[in-house]
């Protein structure tokens, strides 16, 4: 057994490390151990080696935490862009929603203000109508040059003016009404002057036509009928062109008491 030994190492002038451990009691070398510097840098290589490996874990462990990190941050820019875009569609419902009821309001709006303007034209132009007018030879006769006459009156029945008034009157003879566009069955035009008609005037116009001779015995048994039509074109003051178109007729049997009809079925106004 090996009591109370000592070691000490003592570098050489060739750097070789000396480790000798002595008996303390005879003093003499029990072991000698020599490390060359190959030992020394292959241990630091060992050394470096580990170290490196752990930083290389180290590095490894962070980019996992940070790769779970922004994994995370990633769900969440998800969510919160889906949240954005969700608000952002139901910002555009609602506008588009309040473009829609102010369309509508705006329509609505406009058709008041054309209901409103159509009935305040209704109520204030002017309306023109025409009848045949009794006198004291009633609304037919004969003219003392043997022609046919009928009284018509026009009047305004509106309340405001008709301006630019012009009236023509044409008649025919025949057994039935003829068609009120056809203008050579209903001869030339009567024109009458141009005037202005206030509310609740009126004028007369006269119509007259000669049965010749041919015609004189149909005319008398009833075949033949005079038809009277009036035309009146006027100018109401909303600018608007109106026409009143009234036709009339009488046989030899109404002409004995000065008796005129009124065929509404062949009349216009406007």
């Amino acid at each position: 057994m090996m009591s109370g030994s000592n070691l000490t190492v003592t570098p050489n002038a060739k750097s070789t490390d000396v480790v000798s451990e002595t008996v303390a009691d005879s003093g003499s070398p029990l072991v000698t151990v020599q490390t060359s510097d190959a030992a020394d840098a292959a241990l630091t290589t060992i050394n470096q080696a580990e170290q490196f490996a752990q930083a290389n874990l180290q590095a490894q462990q962070d980019m996992v935490w940070w790769a779970m990190l922004m994994f995370f941050a990633t769900i969440a820019t998800v969510v919160i862009t889906a949240i954005g875009v969700w608000f952002v569609k139901r910002t555009l419902d609602a506008t588009l929603s309040a473009v829609e009821d102010t369309e509508k309001a705006a329509n609505a709006a406009i058709e008041a203000n054309a209901i409103a303007r159509e009935t305040s034209v209704k109520q204030m132009r002017a309306y023109v109508g025409v009848a045949s007018t009794r006198n004291e030879r009633g609304q037919c006769a004969w003219s003392a040059q043997s022609n046919l006459l009928m009284k018509m009156t026009v009047t305004n029945f509106g309340a405001t003016p008709a301006k630019f008034l012009t009236s023509k009157i044409r008649s025919a003879i025949a057994s039935s009404v003829p068609d009120l566009d056809d203008t050579e069955a209903w001869g030339s035009p009567e024109l009458g002057v141009e005037m202005t008609l206030n509310p609740g005037d009126h004028m007369d116009r006269l119509g007259s036509i000669n049965l010749l001779p041919e015609e004189a015995v149909p005319f008398q048994t009833g075949t033949l009928w005079v038809y009277f039509l009036i035309e009146v074109e006027y100018v109401d003051v909303f600018d608007e062109k109106q026409i009143a178109r009234q036709c009339f007729g009488t046989n030899f049997e109404f002409l004995q008491t000065g008796q005129a009809i009124t065929l509404p079925d062949h009349s216009k106004s406007t």
